[in-house]
């Protein structure tokens, strides 16, 4: 069994006292909603059907497109991200 992961922490410095951090920003950027929907996107569909199935994406075909290539923020949001697409994917 591989040990349980866990969220890094990055430290800062506040008033001389070091502070762990265990959760920040992440910013997700949706595509023209009026233009693509994931039921209307056949490239996002193909990947939601190999990955998931068609019954997700009945489940999902009004919600909006999220771009993963357009992701940002702090460091220990994005490797909790960037951990949890590699966990899903892997």
């Amino acid at each position: 069994n591989l040990p349980r992961w866990r969220p890094p922490s990055s430290s800062s410095s506040e008033g001389g006292e070091t502070v762990q951090k265990t959760s920040g920003l992440l910013y997700l950027f949706g595509e023209n909603a009026e233009a693509t929907r994931l039921g209307i996107s056949k490239q996002n569909q193909q990947w939601i059907r190999r990955a998931y199935g068609d019954a997700t994406i009945d489940i999902l075909k009004d919600k909006p497109t999220i771009c993963s290539g357009s992701t940002m923020g702090e460091q220990v949001a994005v490797e909790t991200y960037l951990r949890a697409m590699v966990n899903e994917h892997d």
